[in-house]
């Protein structure tokens, strides 16, 4: 008899309970199902990494790839948008430009001396017309934004102002960041473009024609980056010595005040103090008591050199009187520091901008010329007066130029009082000394010719020729005159050329007119002086100086205009000037306009061929193998298939599952 009882099962499987084989099965069965989706996914999407916890690496190499994706996009659509601004610009100019053909061939039909009074005052009516629409073209806005008026693009940058044209705007440049760390000037300024400032009214002395050097006292509050002439200091640690010694950092300190407060924090180790001296244009260092000073560098450094109180290891008998640290002018610098600290007189000056037929006029008194006012505050009060002109800081520092703004006025600037000085003080008052050749005469300028343009006949009978393109201002004139040897000259303060004969001889003294050239008469000096014992004199006819104009196109159809409207030959001619330098500077900036598109392109090509390659290493790693994936899914599908067949075999209900 056999007796039934639990079959032998070898498999460990085979003791599993019904439960655990179905878990089993069925997680398997799961995980093929997601592997299946997963691969649907990749194949709907083409991405390969469809969260970062697929590949952790591929998926942070993806992040910074598109990065810089996202970088380059930008600088692309920072190029396009410039690339607009700069073509719109070219536009501009280029309409500009054959106003000024039209212009001139009005000049030509009417300079002719045959031209009617009336003819010339239609021909006027037709220049301004073309004045209205070079104003127009200058005033082209781009993506809401006036090309031509620096950083103050909201608002029109030029404006119809007593028969001229002023500018309202800046002249600032306007930067594009179009790749990692570039950034290329993206516009053309309407300086450059169309001659919208005036040659500056440079802060000149008035003595020697040089640049002025208003030479601000040292202060407590003088920035450590305005001194030794704007070149600053090296700032480290100095080692000084009196009674003892202390190693000092300074690199912290941003002003002079710092420097001192910083030395005499160690007064107690080294009897030293520290203030400044009594020039004001430097540091004085005292030792308690006398002794020897010993001001020295530390670790190779400059700092005590470029402060003006190095000693060396010898020292200095205290106290120490330091070298003058030169600090330049700047926007926070008061009047009362001036020339040393003893400032400039308070009377004031006169800024006139005059057009034809108005006269733009401000007086800053005593008032705004104030021991305690700022330059920043002269600045804005000059700027802010009405009369279109622009005051900054020249580019050494050391004094103020003044520009005009308007266009079809002179500038100039006086004294506001019969005795004052302060225009003087500032190197700004309009004398004839300072005068470009140029703006003598009404306007009308001095002749010229290749060449010599005047002789100077002496009494020896020896000619002295003259090149007047050889200046630039009168004073250069009568440098070259005063510059023979038996020759002087000299700017009379009424406004005339006297020049004096020392020579031997029987002749007169003759200044004649040479080589077809008008500009001795032009200078008031042509004419002669009869033979007489000793030296001889020669006075010239007095000059007039109208001050300083802006020399673009708004002045050149201005000139013309007015010239047209007074049946003036002369000022007609002299258009012709005008309008030369007109179209030189819009051929200039139309040129550079040019280059800096050239440039955007250049950049742009490397953008897209950075981008494109970005984009190749980004997909080689993100995007999907089709084909492979394609594989995948039909083996997993496979693999489904035979999983659910062996489940429906393997989890089969018997008799047994209920024992």
């Amino acid at each position: 008899m056999v007796s039934i009882g639990t079959p032998f099962v070898s498999s460990t499987f085979s003791r599993a309970t019904t439960n655990l084989s179905r878990n089993v099965i069925l997680a398997n069965l799961r995980r093929t199902q997601e592997e299946i989706l997963r691969s649907q996914e990749q194949l709907s999407t083409g991405l390969r990494i469809l969260k970062p916890s697929d590949d952790p690496i591929g998926a942070n190499r993806i992040a910074d790839f598109q990065i810089r994706i996202d970088k380059s996009d930008q600088f692309l659509r920072n190029i396009e948008s410039a690339t607009g601004r700069l073509n719109i610009s070219d536009s501009s100019m280029d309409g500009v430009n054959e106003l000024v053909n039209k212009a001139r061939t009005i000049l030509l039909e009417h300079v002719q001396s045959t031209s009617s009074a009336d003819s010339r005052r239609f021909a006027a009516q037709e220049v301004e017309q073309l004045l209205q629409q070079a104003v127009s073209m200058a005033n082209t806005s781009f993506d809401g934004r006036y090309i031509f008026a620096g950083r103050k693009s909201e608002n029109p940058p030029l404006v119809f102002a007593g028969g001229g044209v002023a500018y309202v705007g800046d002249n600032n440049g306007f930067n594009t960041n179009v790749s990692e760390g570039l950034s290329l000037a993206t516009n053309v300024s309407a300086d450059e473009a169309f001659g919208v400032f005036s040659d500056e009214i440079l802060g000149l002395d008035l003595g020697t024609l040089q640049t002025i050097d208003l030479n601000p006292a040292v202060r407590t509050y003088t920035k450590v980056s305005t001194l030794r002439e704007g070149q600053g200091v090296s700032l480290g640690s100095v080692s000084i010595t009196g009674s003892g010694t202390a190693v000092i950092d300074l690199s912290i300190a941003d002003n002079v005040g710092d420097i001192i407060d910083l030395i005499n924090g160690e007064t107690a180790t080294t009897g030293i103090t520290a203030s400044i001296n009594a020039a004001d244009n430097g540091f004085l260092l005292t030792r308690s008591g006398g002794g020897t000073i010993v001001v020295d560098e530390v670790s190779g450094g400059t700092t005590a050199s470029n402060l003006g109180i190095y000693t060396g290891s010898g020292g200095s008998v205290s106290p120490l009187t330091g070298s003058d640290l030169n600090p330049t002018v700047t926007k926070a610098t008061q009047l009362g520091d001036l020339y040393g600290g003893a400032g400039i007189t308070s009377s004031g000056i006169t800024i006139t901008n005059a057009t034809a037929t108005a006269t733009f006029t401000t007086t800053l008194d005593s008032t705004i010329f104030t021991p305690t006012t700022t330059v920043e505050q002269l600045l804005n009060a000059i700027n802010g007066a009405n009369v279109y002109a622009d005051a900054r800081i020249n580019e050494d520092g050391t004094g103020i130029d003044v520009f005009s703004r308007l266009s079809g006025g002179r500038l100039t600037i006086s004294e506001a009082t019969g005795s004052g000085t302060t225009a003087s003080e500032l190197g700004l008052l309009s004398t004839l000394g300072r005068a470009k050749l140029s703006d003598l005469n009404s306007g009308n300028g001095v002749d010229s010719v290749d060449g010599a343009d005047f002789r100077i006949v002496r009494k020896d009978g020896t000619a002295v020729y003259i090149d007047v393109d050889n200046a630039e201002r009168l004073q250069d004139v009568v440098d070259a005159i005063d510059s023979d040897t038996l020759l002087s000259a000299v700017l009379m303060p009424s406004g005339y050329i006297q020049i004096t004969d020392t020579s031997s001889g029987t002749g007169d003294l003759r200044v004649e007119n040479f080589n077809g050239s008008f500009a001795a008469t032009n200078l008031g000096i042509e004419g002669s002086t009869s033979n007489a014992p000793g030296p001889i004199t020669f006075s010239g006819t007095s000059l007039t100086f109208v001050g300083v104009q802006v020399e673009g196109i708004f002045t050149a159809l201005i000139n013309l205009r007015d010239g047209l409207l007074s049946n003036d030959t002369n000022k007609i001619t002299r258009s012709q000037r005008l309008f030369d330098i007109a179209q030189s500077k819009i051929l200039g900036a139309r040129s550079s306009n040019g280059a800096r598109l050239a440039g955007l392109e250049l950049t742009k090509n490397r953008l897209d061929s950075q981008k494109l390659e970005l984009s190749k290493l980004m997909s080689d790693i993100r995007d999907v193998d089709f084909a492979e994936a394609a594989t995948r899914m039909q083996l997993q599908m496979n693999i489904l298939q035979a999983g659910l067949a062996t489940a429906a075999r393997i989890l089969q209900t018997s008799i047994l599952d209920y024992l």
